[in-house]
């Protein structure tokens, strides 16, 4: 229940010199989120996102945007990015077939998450062709936060360095997978090694 309703107010409603740190007035934009984005593909943190922006927009009043919100925009699309990040992954390695001449092969399980996936270029297949004669497989442990386990197929080249025929991710460790794995090797080559 109100008893009584005064209109009035006891101080200036805005501040003009205060503007830019007020929470309307505290947006991100199109410009900031380029510059979020762009700036973690090369592992540049949302703090140092910030100071750069400010730096190249002459000043703190110029960015509109405080450094805790380039924080939250970039966890926002860190976890957007998570729950598509396979087709993501996908889509990259699309590209590369088309403009690089990558051959991969995938699977998937019920729930649509990627399981098991193999892939060599023309310059890996160049190198098997070249220097195939003694394959070295050796599956990582899954310490990525797929807990997926990386599997190289590694060989030696002619100034003893190591060289990469062809990788999987697979996410079990177990005979069928490995038996995919292998099957999708010789398949890509055409050809047996003795």
């Amino acid at each position: 229940m109100v008893d009584v309703f005064i209109e009035g107010h006891n101080h200036p409603l805005d501040v003009v010199k205060n503007k830019e740190f007020e929470k309307l007035a505290e947006n991100i934009n199109e410009f900031h989120m380029q510059m979020i984005v762009n700036h973690s593909k090369a592992n540049v943190g949302p703090s140092l996102t910030h100071q750069l922006c400010t730096q190249q927009l002459g000043g703190f009043q110029n960015v509109g945007a405080t450094v805790k919100q380039f924080k939250n925009f970039q966890r926002e699309m860190k976890c957007l990015m998570n729950s598509h990040d396979g087709e993501m992954f996908k889509s990259r390695l699309d590209t590369l077939a088309e403009t690089k001449g990558l051959h991969f092969v995938y699977e998937k399980d019920s729930k649509n998450a990627l399981t098991r996936i193999f892939w060599t270029d023309c310059d890996m297949q160049r190198a098997y062709a070249l220097f195939g004669d003694g394959v070295s497989y050796d599956p990582t442990y899954g310490t990525n936060k797929y807990n997926m386990t990386f599997t190289p197929f590694t060989g030696i080249d002619h100034h003893k360095r190591s060289i990469t025929f062809a990788c999987a991710l697979i996410e079990h460790e177990n005979d069928e997978s490995f038996m995919w794995v292998f099957d999708r090797f010789k398949g890509s080559y055409g050809w047996e090694r003795a």
